[in-house]
């Protein structure tokens, strides 16, 4: 699957290189970053995040996209510790009522918090997780004609990296509300199901 890529012009949606930038600066530029930035109706719309994660290769910033489509706040890569912060500032915006952020392997080892950390988000504001995962053999294809090294590195090959990506994130899978094995879609038919899934939720949340 190629990855989708967010064009240039929308680069302040996704703010993550000034996130990482600075840990301590992170919250208030992110705050600075909702307030800038208004999505037509929001104000009427109830408070959403959803979580976008997964093994590298399942297509999460296509799945991403899609939510940005319709009308989510996009982040992409927030540090993992953030998401109560930022939760918070969502809730507080005026201007923006939903939002979708991408939580991946390259928190490392810190994984594991993710369960408590989304308990404190969602005494905050509803939040779900969407979980995207592909199998063994489609993963080492996409790798393969994509050319990309695996995140976690080349000192293993392809195959014992899925598996160790596979462990580090049980965490996150297992409190996951929505699980998509993306292993027959392409780029272009998975942002469609997650449409799909939306559209049958009432455009409420996704049908879980």
């Amino acid at each position: 699957m190629a990855k989708s890529r967010i064009p240039a012009k929308q680069k302040r949606s996704t703010p993550s290189k000034r996130v990482v930038a600075s840990a301590k600066k992170s919250a208030s530029a992110a705050k600075k970053s909702l307030a800038s930035v208004e999505k037509p109706g929001a104000s009427s719309q109830e408070n959403e995040l959803v979580i976008v994660t997964g093994l590298s290769g399942a297509g999460k910033l296509s799945a991403l996209k899609a939510f940005e489509d319709m009308g989510f706040y996009a982040v992409d890569n927030l540090p993992m510790d953030l998401l109560p912060s930022f939760a918070e500032l969502v809730s507080q915006s005026s201007k923006i009522s939903r939002a979708a952020l991408v939580v991946d392997v390259r928190e490392g080892t810190v994984l594991d918090r993710f369960p408590a950390l989304l308990k404190q988000v969602r005494r905050i504001l509803p939040a779900r997780v969407v979980y995207l995962e592909t199998s063994d053999p489609v993963l080492v294809r996409r790798f393969s004609e994509t050319r990309r090294p695996h995140p976690l590195g080349h000192a293993n090959t392809i195959s014992k990296s899925i598996a160790a990506e596979r462990k580090l994130l049980a965490p996150i899978r297992n409190v996951a509300d929505l699980v998509i094995d993306t292993s027959k879609f392409n780029v272009h038919e998975l942002r469609a199901h997650i449409n799909e899934l939306y559209q049958r939720g009432g455009g409420k949340g996704l049908l879980v």
